[in-house]
């Protein structure tokens, strides 16, 4: 009993120490330190398709919106429905520029869906350095799980090569 004791007590004075170390630092501190890359991205458009890594901005609204197979409505009650889902889908392209096939969302051409999808990304080809010590830093957060970590680059500017528009964007992500 006693030797469990000592160990405990002596793993105990060990941590307590190590947090005494200079060189120690918490999520937060460690989190605080990382630099904020400036990015610019040149895009001819943002056009990205369904079913990859990220599902679109909306897209999970959408599904949501139809109806269950197994509902029992009148008439008047289906096209009640129809009529407001119609106007919800309408008011998602007219803004987000999706794509419908069939009913199911295919594709979207806008800054919100482009962005995210390039963010969570884990292609190669089109990994941004940015993003990409966005979700390292907030992977070393996770896995310390010791404090709370916020990341922020408003150093980021989205360029549209065919009209010369500039988007710029504020990223934030935190971990608590």
């Amino acid at each position: 009993m006693h030797a469990r004791l000592s160990i405990f007590i002596i793993a105990f004075v060990v941590s307590l120490l190590s947090a005494c170390d200079p060189d120690f630092q918490d999520t937060s501190q460690l989190c605080a330190n990382v630099p904020t890359t400036a990015v610019r991205v040149g895009v001819s458009d943002f056009s990205v398709n369904a079913g990859g890594e990220y599902p679109l901005y909306l897209e999970d609204i959408i599904l949501g919106l139809e109806p269950d197979a197994g509902e029992s409505l009148t008439e008047e009650e289906k096209q009640a429905r129809n009529r407001a889902l119609s106007f919800v889908r309408e008011k998602f392209n007219s803004y987000l520029d999706y794509t419908s096939t069939n009913g199911t969302v295919s594709a979207a051409n806008n800054p919100i869906d482009f962005l995210e999808e390039l963010i969570a990304t884990s292609d190669d080809t089109r990994v941004i350095g940015a993003f990409q010590e966005a979700k390292d830093q907030m992977a070393r957060a996770i896995a310390s799980d010791d404090d709370f970590c916020n990341y922020t680059n408003r150093n980021i500017v989205v360029e549209d090569t065919s009209t010369g528009d500039l988007l710029f964007v504020d990223f934030n992500l935190s971990y608590n």
